[in-house]
């Protein structure tokens, strides 16, 4: 794997389940054993009940249906693929398992389309293993994670994990459970996790990382994957003083002001500090603020692209939250900060979103020396910063397959 160097929560308590909206969704969703539809969620729920009275109709990704983020639009059928087009997507990914480092040196275009375009479900788990190099650590270490569940290093932060654990991702059928199979991976993988990187230990904002990639495979691949992210994607969001998470954000100032100057004088006139939205989004990378399949289609690009996307991401929902100056000349302060933190779903629908994250071609130049420029006049931010690209790429855009 090619590592690049360089220098670099809301509790939504809105969610409700309508038995009688459920009973009367469309063919297009089916009940707890189905497999078509899509969504996304926040945080805890303190409205869902405890147990789940039959029929709950679940979407493909395994969330109930009904919830406030449930879009019905992006759980239908993409007209354009097909399942003679999947499965040749799905091969085309086994194929480059095969011989990972030398398809990645030879071809990083071509790797960088097919995340772009979306990775197949049936291999999401494994591409995101070999994106961010978690399959050669785990590979190197295949015993640590049990080792570290029989410690004593991350016992400090049990009960922590306890408590936060009922509060993520309720209306999933995997983790609805407080003492279901999909609680305890989560616990196991905090736990480990918490041992391994006693820097870190645990922030709450891990637990739906976490369980976004439980939902695609074991607790040892997924505890290696967190790892993974943590230490090459987004080291510093995460430890008391979230120096990194304020240096992205004074980043991503610069960025608003070069790309969406227009959005860029509207929250200078008010004050708004991103800070006071982008936490929400990248601490999570968006799993708490997108429906489900959008959340895929960033994690897919972000782990080939990095932490390059998060910011990518951001610039694209601005825009289209605020396409114009007059769309923002009825907001103030707080109804700004407002839809920012409570998304429209008109916006976040996959395939209006991902298309315009593309149209953003930030140079690693550009981003490199934003981070320069904000580092020398905040010397008190830590600069050990990685860009984690995993390929070396272009900024052009190719549309072959």
């Amino acid at each position: 794997m090619q590592i690049k160097f360089c220098i670099a929560p809301i509790d939504r308590s809105k969610m409700d389940i309508e038995v009688e909206q459920n009973e009367k969704e469309n063919d297009e969703e089916q009940t707890i054993n189905s497999s078509s539809g899509e969504s996304s969620d926040s945080e805890s729920d303190s409205t869902l009940p405890r147990t789940l009275t039959a029929p709950t109709k679940l979407d493909r990704h395994g969330f109930i249906v009904g919830h406030r983020l449930h879009d019905k639009v992006s759980s239908l059928p993409n007209p354009g693929y097909t399942t003679t087009i999947g499965k040749r997507r799905e091969r085309k990914w086994l194929s480059m398992f095969v011989n990972w480092d030398s398809y990645i040196r030879r071809n990083p275009k071509q790797l960088r389309r097919r995340c772009r375009k979306g990775i197949p479900q049936a291999v999401r788990s494994l591409a995101w293993q070999h994106l961010c190099g978690a399959h050669k650590l785990h590979e190197q270490n295949p015993k640590l994670f049990d080792k570290l569940l029989e410690s004593e290093e991350g016992s400090k932060w049990s009960n922590i994990i306890k408590r936060d654990i009922p509060r993520t991702f309720r209306h999933h059928t995997m983790f609805k459970e407080d003492k279901g199979l999909g609680a305890g991976q989560l616990y196991q993988v905090l736990l480990a996790f918490s041992a391994h990187v006693p820097t870190i230990g645990y922030n709450q904002a891990l637990a739906p990382l976490a369980a976004v990639m439980l939902m695609h495979m074991p607790p040892d691949e997924c505890f290696w994957v967190l790892v993974s992210v943590c230490r090459y994607y987004v080291p510093g969001y995460y430890g008391d003083k979230m120096e990194a998470m304020r240096l992205d954000g004074l980043i991503f100032e610069r960025l608003l002001r070069k790309y969406l100057p227009y959005i860029y004088r509207h929250m200078k006139s008010y004050n708004i500090d991103p800070l006071m939205y982008i936490v929400e989004w990248f601490v999570c990378v968006f799993a708490r603020c997108l429906p489900f399949q959008t959340v895929l289609r960033v994690w897919d690009v972000f782990f080939c692209e990095g932490v390059k996307v998060l910011f990518k991401v951001g610039l694209a929902i601005l825009k289209l939250v605020f396409p114009s100056a007059s769309s923002l000349s009825d907001k103030d302060d707080f109804q700004t900060t407002q839809i920012l933190l409570d998304l429209p779903k008109d916006v976040t629908i996959d395939t209006i979103l991902i298309p315009e994250v593309l149209k953003y071609n930030i140079e690693e130049r550009e981003f490199q020396k934003f981070h320069q420029d904000v580092y020398r006049e905040n010397p008190e931010l830590s600069l050990s910063r990685y860009f984690s690209l995993n390929v070396k790429l272009d900024e052009q855009d190719e549309e072959s397959d």
